[in-house]
């Protein structure tokens, strides 16, 4: 069995997710998982209680401009982490 990307998306917008999850099945990625998380925050929040390297996305997305913790901040603590500097981040904006 082929195991399923994940992706984390972390923007305020639910527009956004669903045009990110649309844009994204239009694409054929075969098994696809997206979490979505309205801040920052929340999706550190997330990662910490992941226990196990396998369980990590394989690649995080951020809103530039969210409430709480924004993309920027949010990138630097996952940077700053030995944990998860190597997933993918994509910073987006509207």
């Amino acid at each position: 069995m082929e195991k399923s990307t994940v992706i984390f998306v972390a923007d305020d917008d639910h527009d956004d997710h669903f045009f990110f999850e649309e844009a994204l099945a239009k694409t054929g990625v075969p098994q696809c998982n997206v979490t979505a998380f309205y801040d920052g925050r929340q999706m550190l929040d997330h990662l910490q209680v992941i226990d196990s390297k396998d369980l990590l996305p394989d690649a995080i997305v951020l809103d530039l401009n969210m409430p709480v913790l924004d993309g920027l901040a949010a990138l630097g603590k996952l940077k700053s982490d030995s944990k998860y500097q190597s997933i993918p981040v994509f910073i987006l904006t509207t």
